[in-house]
Parts: structure tokens; C-alpha cells; sequence
């Protein structure tokens, strides 16, 4: 899901409303539409705050992952956004407002995650895998000397 920003020079504005949940990882984006010339040539990054903590983000190609950290609590996660050109001698930085992405419960969470299988029943798998192997290379094995 990917979540929509318009930056118009220091301004950031958030397209729609939708609302992450707690539990996902690796799914959810945030797109950054840059409007203005203002910010050609300059590294950009998002910045998420939980919990008065800072969680910055490079975007590349206009985009870039939302870190789970951000979403691992119900409630309100901040975005913002800045860029820098990082030259000492003719420093230029822009920074927008923040934004809020509302996070609610997902149905996911370490106290009700699934159990891992035990040992015994990936020994079990791995064997019949190793079987199939086998058997399908004693096949290619009798093809080939026909031929």
C-alpha cells in the first residue's frame, strides 16, 4: 500500500486518509511528489517520529519504505520530510511540516504469532525433499544414457 504526500516547497500535504496496522512489515510505502524546482539536486529523506524518536529514511525515486518501528504501535506515527545538498560551503536544507499517519491494531502480533514448526517436522520435510532429488536425478541419469 502506498501511502501519498505532495511537497509544494516547505509544505507537505498528505493525500487521503488511509491507516496502517500494526503487525505488517515490508508493505507499507510512501510516495513523495516533489511540485516545486526547489528541491532538484538535493538528497531527500523522510523522517518518521514514534514516540518522540526520529526514524529517518532516504527516498529514492520519489519513494521509500515505511519503517516497521513506525507502525508497531497503535496511534498516531508522524512523517515529515527534508533535503540537503550536505556542501559545507553553500549549505542548502529544506524542511517540511509534519504530517500524521493514524496506525490502528492489525490482527498480527508476537503474542499471537503461529508457533514455528518444530525440528522433527523440517527433518521429516528435508528428507522427502532429498528423496525427490534423488529420484529425479536417478530419472535424468537413465534418460540420458538412452539417448
Amino acid at each position: 500500500m502506498i501511502y501519498c504526500f505532495d511537497v509544494e516547497n516547505d509544505h507537505l500535504i498528505k493525500n487521503g486518509n488511509p491507516a496502517p496496522n500494526t503487525g505488517s512489515a515490508g508493505y507499507y510505502k510512501c510516495q513523495f511528489n516533489f511540485k516545486t524546482q526547489d528541491w532538484e539536486g538535493l538528497s531527500k529523506f523522510a523522517v518518521f517520529i514514534v514516540d518522540n524518536n526520529p526514524i529517518p529514511v532516504e527516498i529514492t525515486d520519489g519513494e521509500c519504505d515505511i519503517p516497521v518501528q513506525s507502525i508497531n504501535i497503535v496511534g498516531n506515527t508522524f512523517v515529515g520530510v527534508y533535503g540537503t545538498n550536505a556542501d559545507a560551503n553553500a549549505l542548502k536544507r529544506i524542511s517540511t511540516n509534519f504530517e500524521y499517519i493514524k496506525v490502528g491494531q492489525g490482527a498480527y502480533s508476537t503474542d499471537n504469532a503461529p508457533e514455528p514448526p518444530a525440528p522433527d517436522l523440517w527433518e521429516i520435510y528435508y528428507a522427502k525433499v532429498k528423496a525427490e532429488v534423488a529420484e529425479a536425478t536417478k530419472q535424468t541419469e537413465t534418460a540420458t544414457a538412452k539417448a
